[in-house]
């Protein structure tokens, strides 16, 4: 398949490149308006299909694009590419809006094309116990040091992980979630927030501090007869009847893989080889950015 990776920044150059460039199946193509990154990165991985503008490779019909540019730009680019008849991953959020992503959402069952979301933490297999019982109580935190950030940025870039990690392994909210919020010193940016829901068979949690004194991430799931922590998405521990056991990767497990990366990656190229639009797949992600629109719509000021 003639993947081509657009917008050729950090996660792209860290992740999805060196797992799709060592993939047989994969022959990678590269998209990029800055010339030096596309020389430098088509020589290091012996890519010998380039371009820098994206309407050139779009006329090229590769098999499909997976987008790694900033998110303003993310509609656009993949409501072209569905528009063209070609399959589309975008790195999370698939738009800044729930109503961009609807409509991208509807364009994708029109055209009866794969859209896929780059959420890794869904395949953490450090949580693939989290999805064989129903849980109790899920608490999720994801904190970053120094970083406040607006109310959208905040919701749409960073805490759309949390929510959807809570929504994919704990369940939708029953009801309407509640919203705590700090705001940061600067004028408009907030330094964290707290969410909390019910759900059918328990109870969701998730917060995120922006002004931590260190960025880390840690995951508690509760069933019956059941606990487990795990921390920065790879390793921790599990419980049951009151033994503890260790869990993640072994030593000479990539970290690509321990976090979730290689399991997504195998779900998107399966995706591309049925050729069709899932729809349970889309309706989940319309419900993590419908769930981040309506808690920012909490911040704002009643009249």
């Amino acid at each position: 398949m003639r993947i081509a990776l657009v917008g050729l920044g950090d996660i792209a150059r860290k992740a999805y490149l060196p797992l799709l460039a060592c993939d047989e199946r994969v022959t990678p193509l590269l998209c990029t308006r800055d010339g030096a990154t596309l020389a430098a990165l088509a020589r290091r991985y012996r890519v010998s299909e380039t371009y820098s503008r994206y309407d050139a490779l779009l006329a090229a019909h590769p098999d499909a694009v997976m987008i790694h540019a900033a998110t303003p730009v993310h509609a656009p680019l993949a409501e072209a590419a569905l528009q063209a008849g070609i399959p589309v991953f975008v790195d999370k959020p698939l738009c800044d809006s729930a109503s961009g992503v609807e409509r991208l959402a509807e364009l994708a069952m029109q055209q009866d094309r794969p859209l896929f979301v780059g959420f890794n933490r869904r395949y953490l297999p450090a949580l693939a116990e989290l999805r064989r019982q129903p849980l109790t109580e899920l608490i999720w935190q994801k904190h970053r040091h120094a970083l406040p950030g607006g109310a959208r940025s905040f919701f749409f870039d960073d805490f759309i992980h949390v929510l959807d990690g809570l929504c994919h392994y704990g369940g939708r909210p029953e009801g309407e979630a509640r919203l705590l919020a700090r705001a940061a010193a600067q004028p408009g940016a907030l330094a964290g927030v707290s969410v909390s829901w019910r759900t059918r068979h328990g109870w969701c949690q998730g917060s995120m501090n922006r002004s931590a004194g260190v960025t880390e991430e840690r995951i508690d799931g509760y069933a019956e007869n059941l606990s487990l922590h795990v921390e920065q998405c790879s390793r921790g521990w599990l419980a049951r009847g009151k033994a503890v056991q260790a869990i993640g990767g072994g030593e000479w497990t990539p970290m690509l893989e321990q976090r979730g990366f290689v399991a997504m990656l195998e779900h998107w190229l399966a995706l591309l080889n049925t050729g069709r639009c899932d729809s349970a797949l889309l309706d989940s992600y319309v419900a993590s950015h419908a769930l981040a629109e309506s808690l920012l719509g909490q911040l704002q000021p009643k009249r």
